[in-house]
């Protein structure tokens, strides 16, 4: 440092020129970021470029001539790279959409489980498959019947849709029914006759029989049903198919005892000889 102040007091005029174009510089970039500043674009219209923090050193060689450096500031992050690289995060509107919720995370309506049915009235069963004909009715609950051309007399049950029939071994067994003595029988067209299921199903105190009853013959077997009526629910029997009947009927020596069955035979059993 010496050295370079007694070369600068033996050279005056150098020094002064040294430091009349280091003034100039200086005005000149106060001048530019001025004029940079309140322009905001460069000499073509354009948006500048990014600015730098740029340091200028004037190095006076051995000639007395000075040199201008520049040194440029690197960027504050080493990984800093061009905002137009390929390498940039993909845009917003090119990532994939979120994915949709599966299946079993939004249950559609049609896999909901439907609220159950409540279960059927013991009365609305039937032991027949076949549905009850679509027959208008001419008489009442209770009412006893017989088709064209015959004397065969029956009882007819009528429960909401279900239509049951039960022959009556005799005219003696049924008047014992003293609601039934003096009443006589209704003429029903054959296919309102057919309409209703033939029974043979029949219930006294806490036993429940099947009376083989059969037209033209006077005498008919009966049979326990062994398992009672847990069998016979247990068969898909429906409450309207069994009648009720008293002891002078199921104890007439018109119905001889046959050997105890299964509520499950007695639905495969032939009833009337149908």
């Amino acid at each position: 440092m010496n050295a370079v102040r007694d070369w600068m007091r033996e050279n005056k005029i150098i020094a002064m020129l040294f430091v009349g174009i280091v003034a100039s510089l200086s005005a000149a970039a106060i001048w530019a970021g001025i004029t940079g500043r309140f322009s905001g674009n460069g000499d073509d219209g354009s948006a500048p470029p990014p600015t730098q923090n740029q340091d200028i050193t004037i190095i006076v060689n051995d000639e007395g001539n000075s040199d201008e450096t520049e040194q440029t500031d690197p960027p504050p992050d080493g990984n800093q790279s061009d905002p137009t690289s390929d390498d940039q995060a993909p845009d917003q509107q090119d990532r994939p959409a979120s994915p949709s919720p599966a299946p079993d995370e939004a249950p559609d309506e049609q896999d909901q489980p439907s609220s159950p049915s409540p279960a059927p009235d013991e009365q609305d069963q039937t032991p027949s498959s076949s549905p009850v004909p679509d027959v208008p009715l001419t008489v009442e609950n209770g009412e006893q019947v017989f088709r064209p051309g015959t004397g065969e007399v029956y009882v007819v049950k009528i429960v909401k849709n279900e239509r049951y029939k039960r022959h009556f071994l005799s005219a003696e067994i049924r008047d014992t029914y003293g609601h039934l003595i003096g009443v006589e029988p209704t003429e029903i067209s054959q296919e309102e006759f057919d309409s209703f299921i033939i029974s043979c199903l029949v219930k006294f105190g806490n036993d429940y029989y099947f009376l083989d009853v059969r037209e033209g013959e006077d005498r008919a077997m009966k049979h326990l049903i062994a398992d009672g009526r847990q069998g016979l629910d247990a068969a898909g029997v429906s409450a309207a198919a069994i009648f009720e009947v008293h002891g002078k009927e199921i104890n007439n020596p018109a119905f001889e005892p046959g050997g105890d069955i299964s509520a499950s035979e007695a639905t495969r059993k032939s009833c009337g000889g149908s």
